[in-house]
């Protein structure tokens, strides 16, 4: 489901900054979502989209079918760090995982610290 509090782009990938989600207009086909879309030259189009993030008008909303231009979330891109670790508190190698780089400097000195690996992962809407 489309969360217009958070980034969005068109289906095709392109960026889209949110003017308004509440304009009004007469014309049932012209949707209530106002944007700017960033074109592959810089400048930016204006276009129009209903609250679920459908184009306006006979492009696609009112037959229902998905379009290139409609709204999706951007996907959010997280970045995480594992540590490889073993102790003689336990037998074999420990990981754990943070969402900050660990100061691995302030651990107790008894644990082992193999490696710190950064994760980077995209989480599709």
């Amino acid at each position: 489901m489309l969360d217009l509090t958070k980034p969005v782009q068109t289906r095709d990938g392109r960026k889209v900054r949110i003017l308004c989600t509440d304009r009004k207009h007469t014309n049932k086909e012209y949707g209530p979502v106002v944007g700017l879309i960033t074109q592959k030259d810089g400048n930016e189009t204006y276009q129009s989209w209903f609250l679920d993030g459908r184009l306006y008008g006979d492009q696609g909303a009112d037959r229902g079918r998905k379009t290139d231009q409609d709204l999706v979330n951007s996907p959010t891109v997280h970045t995480r760090w594992v540590v490889f670790y073993t102790s003689p508190a336990f037998s074999g190698i420990r990981d754990e995982l943070y969402r900050s780089k660990p100061n691995t400097s302030l651990w107790s000195e008894d644990i082992n610290v193999l490696s710190v690996q950064e994760i980077t992962y995209t989480e599709e809407q």
